[in-house]
This record gives C-alpha cells, sequence and structure tokens, in this order.
C-alpha cells in the first residue's frame, strides 16, 4: 500500500517529468503544493500538541493553587505558632522570677530558723 502523500508525490511530480509533458513550472508548482500540505500538517499536530499541553497545563493548575494554598495556611500557622511562643515567654519569665524569690525567701526563712 503505497502512503497517500508519496502517491500525490508520485502524480504530481514523478509521473509528468518522467513523460516530459510537463514543465519544470508546473512541477515546482506541484511541489509548492505539496510543500503547502505539509506545512498545514505540521500546523494541525502543532495546534494538536498545544492544545493537549493547555489541557495539561489546566489540570496541573489546579493541584498548584491547592499546593499555594497550603503553603499560606501553613505559614499562617508559623506566625501564630510564633506569636504563642512570644506569648508563653513571658508567663515563663515570671515563674522563673517567682521561683527565684521564693528559694530566697526560704533560705531567709531557713537562716532566720536557724539564728
Amino acid at each position: 500500500m503505497v502512503s497517500s502523500q508519496r502517491k500525490v508525490f508520485e502524480e504530481a511530480i514523478d509521473d509528468p517529468l518522467q513523460r516530459g509533458k510537463e514543465t519544470t513550472l508546473k512541477s515546482e508548482r506541484n511541489l509548492y503544493e505539496m510543500h503547502l500540505r505539509s506545512q498545514k500538517q505540521l500546523h494541525d499536530l502543532e495546534l494538536k500538541c498545544d492544545n493537549s499541553n493547555a489541557h495539561n497545563q489546566g489540570q496541573m493548575d489546579q493541584p498548584k493553587a491547592k499546593m499555594n494554598g497550603l503553603k499560606t495556611h501553613n505559614q499562617e500557622l508559623k506566625t501564630k505558632l510564633q506569636e504563642i511562643r512570644k506569648q508563653n515567654e513571658m508567663p515563663m519569665g515570671l515563674v522563673e522570677q517567682n521561683e527565684i524569690l521564693i528559694e530566697i525567701s526560704l533560705s531567709d526563712v531557713q537562716h532566720h530558723l536557724c539564728t
């Protein structure tokens, strides 16, 4: 089975030249027409690839958007955690100060009891 492009090539270029009935000008025109058909096929294939890529890109955009949302949420959680840590540092500092004061007071009491 001869491919359709080969058949067109044989009918448009090979046969006329072999028979000597066609001029170079007509052969060039036929070759140019074949070039245009080939160019259109290439363009159609490129469009098909572009459409496929656009479809795949659309499918990828959804997970990317979700991922960006999760990143934003994660950053918000980190910020809240830092705020809570700062809030907890203040009471811990006060607790440490109170423990020191209690120890001093206990040693004072012990000192007074012993004397």
